[in-house]
């Protein structure tokens, strides 16, 4: 990088004795400082290599726009060779955090220990990338890909985690039997297997799911035969064309600041009408970036259809309206009120909203109504031993609340949901609890800690990686880049911590660059990546498989 395009020129020095090495091999010395900055066989530095991996996977610059910097640095290469290197970068980022797995557990041993908070994650099925992510310092300990989320594979990445980094204090993990039999398969040094707990949010979303999927379902498929979609979508267009050359937003802003509630007159009237269809389009829309079932979008649909049907119905009977206005009003009211006044979306509204009060009750005691419970914390809080206590007994209440009605209720769909929940914690209830943690440090002092109630910094931890790949490639496929990322641009997440830095890198990312020259020098040229491992058939071909059986020569050669 400081010089640009160079020739280097290096002496060989042989023992003019003859003398050999045990191997046999003349006694050879060569330059110790080359090595230090150019791996041996490469035409490439260090420097260029930790350039070109920090600009693409820290910076999320593409590999074309990282190509143009260097090429006006002086330092002519290939497009592949950017991607080379890059890949280059990240096995050497796997390799110095492996290698370094003695400090590391140090550093987390003397805080208490660590949490693993343990799940996969992939994109339309295309294989997993598995991580086991250290909970209270937020650091990726082991990733890995796998094919499936089967036990038999993630249990090799689980039992490298312990054996590099030490037993954890406890795990953290969905709902998935994969995982809890992954656990059970792995040898613990002290022959004891930690606390394991099921995260809070996966429960609660995996019990909303099981009550609420059918009724929600069944909306859907309501809305879907009524082309209410379509139908709007052809009103606000005809609608727009007609007001064509109008400020709509800005009238239709103006009105909702005003004070006035019925429809304006005019072509400030036409404005808000258009505003009505397109807030019932937008029903999807949750400012809490919560997802079904802790939102039911179809249910907020229908509610928009008959607010919207009513507001319109009295604006027609006051008959303020003529012209222009008074017909769209009309023909915007005959799309909604089939829907407003339809027994059947009215009988499949109120089966829902009677099981999601059951379901919104649990989310209460679990508090996943609130900031401790939602998906879009980078975060939680760490939680003390009253707020615990109190959750826990306000749970085991809610248990007794919901036996006790079932007994007397005589609402059968509201039954239905209080057992849906009851067989959920007669399988999960010893797992929901028990977050508090009591470990020694390295001085032998005992120290208390709390397990986080969810999984979510580890989901969190998921979404920058997939939406960096989406700008480091320039694809809208998610699937087909992660499949094709090695899974140690986890990895990449820890470097964001100083305390990661200070005991990998010696304080600062400048210092990658002769890491990563001692590593290649303790380990010699080869590098294996433990995410190389497994390897699993499946029945979704890889894309390299695809190319393969479906060459049109192919069919000629199989009879």
């Amino acid at each position: 990088m400081a010089f640009g395009q160079v020739e280097v020129s290096e002496q060989h020095r042989w023992c003019p004795g003859g003398c050999r090495e045990a191997g046999g091999q003349l006694v050879h010395h060569r330059s110790g400082l080359l090595a230090l900055q150019v791996k041996p066989g490469c035409n490439f530095g260090y420097d260029v290599e930790c350039y070109v991996g920090r600009k693409m996977y820290i910076e999320n610059m593409q590999a074309a726009e990282v190509h143009d910097e260097l090429k006006g640095r002086g330092l002519q290469m290939s497009i592949s060779e950017v991607y080379n290197l890059a890949d280059k970068f990240l096995n050497h980022l796997e390799g110095v955090h492996l290698e370094s797995a003695g400090q590391l557990r140090a550093a987390m041993m003397n805080g208490g220990g660590y949490v693993a908070h343990i799940d996969a994650t992939c994109d339309k099925g295309r294989g997993c990338t598995f991580v086991v992510l250290s909970g209270w310092d937020g650091w990726a300990l082991i990733s890995g890909r796998v094919e499936t989320e089967h036990y038999e594979l993630i249990q090799p990445f689980l039992q490298q985690a312990i054996d590099l980094f030490g037993a954890p204090v406890g795990f953290m993990r969905d709902m998935g039997g994969s995982m809890r039999k992954a656990i059970e398969n792995t040898a613990f040094p002290s022959g004891l297997r930690p606390p394991e707990l099921v995260c809070h949010y996966h429960f609660g979303k995996d019990v909303g799911k099981d009550i609420l999927n059918h009724g929600h379902e069944k909306l859907r498929c309501l809305f879907r035969e009524s082309k209410l979609k379509q139908k709007l979508q052809n009103y606000i267009k005809s609608l727009s064309e007609l007001m064509k050359g109008l400020p709509l937003q800005r009238m239709a802003a103006k009105w909702v600041a005003g004070d006035e509630t019925g429809i304006p007159a005019g072509d400030e009237g036409m404005a808000v009408i258009r505003s009505f269809a397109q807030r019932v389009l937008d029903y999807g829309h949750d400012e809490s970036l919560k997802k079904f079932p802790f939102t039911r979008p179809y249910l907020e649909l229908y509610d928009r259809c008959c607010g919207i049907s009513a507001m319109l119905t009295k604006e027609a009977e006051l008959g303020r309206h003529s012209g222009q206005t008074g017909k769209y009003i009309i023909r915007l009211q005959n799309i909604l009120l089939p829907i407003a006044e339809s027994k059947v979306f009215k009988c499949a509204a109120d089966i829902l909203r009677e099981k999601a009060i059951v379901f919104d009750r649990l989310r209460a005691v679990l508090r996943l109504d609130s900031e401790d419970g939602c998906i879009s914390k980078v975060c939680e809080a760490e939680l003390n031993a009253a707020v615990l206590t109190s959750m826990e007994r306000g749970f085991n209440e809610f248990i007794e609340e919901l036996n006790n009605e079932l007994k007397f209720s005589s609402k059968v769909f509201t039954n239905k949901a209080i057992k849906i929940i009851l067989d959920h914690i007669e399988v999960h209830g010893d797992y929901l609890w028990g977050h508090k943690i009591t470990t020694p440090t390295f001085c032998g002092e005992p120290i208390t800690r709390f397990i986080f109630r969810t999984n979510n910094i580890l989901e969190c931890f998921f979404r920058p990686v997939k939406r960096n790949i989406r700008r480091r490639t320039g694809c809208g496929d998610v699937g087909y880049s992660l499949e094709h990322t090695k899974a140690s641009v986890c990895y990449i997440g820890n470097l964001l911590s100083q305390k990661y830095l200070d005991i990998v890198y010696d304080g600062s990312l400048d210092n990658m660059e002769s890491k990563f020259a001692l590593y290649d020098a303790s380990r010699g040229t080869a590098h294996e990546a433990f995410s190389g491992v497994i390897k699993v058939s499946r029945s979704s071909l890889s894309s390299a498989d695809k190319k393969v059986v479906r060459d049109s020569r192919y069919a000629k050669k199989v009879v």
